[in-house]
């Protein structure tokens, strides 16, 4: 069972992971978790706090943590 299924099921009360892991559950994570050919950590970071990334990303969560 994967990290997020098993804090989403109750089973652990919490847990970590890398995003891109949850790729079979839902493809968007790939654009936010990195990786070859995506943002560099300065560019993400720009996006998140300067671009309204934050945002789009605590709504994408929202949807799979409850």
């Amino acid at each position: 069972m994967k990290v997020s299924d098993t804090v989403r099921s109750g089973v652990v009360q919490a847990g970590h992971s890398w995003m891109g892991y949850d790729w079979g559950i839902d493809k968007a994570t790939l654009a936010l978790s990195g990786g070859p050919g995506h943002l560099t950590p300065e560019e993400f970071f720009m996006w998140l706090f300067e671009a309204g990334g934050a945002e789009l990303w605590f709504e994408y969560v929202k949807r799979f943590s409850g």
